[in-house]
């Protein structure tokens, strides 16, 4: 991907413009940092974009630890 590639998809948190333009990519272990500015007010934003097997893993990892705090507060008002 480009750096200056348009995106049209989020709006801008400062003046609500649609038009962001990626100012700089980079991969982070399972991630990737993009930073973003708006084409009109020239803010600035990071998002950070994980890939599909990530967000499977750290999903199932979510839902074993609603099961741990489930078992945790069901032990704590037995006793």
């Amino acid at each position: 991907m480009g750096d200056s590639l348009s995106v049209k998809t989020n709006a801008c948190p400062s003046c609500s413009n649609l038009s962001l333009k990626i100012n700089h990519t980079c991969k982070i272990k399972h991630a990737f940092r993009r930073r973003y500015v708006c084409t009109k007010c020239d803010f600035k934003i990071t998002k950070y974009e994980i890939d599909e097997e990530t967000y499977q893993k750290w999903k199932r990892y979510s839902y074993v630890l609603s099961k741990i705090k489930e078992l945790v507060t069901y032990l704590r008002f037995k006793n």
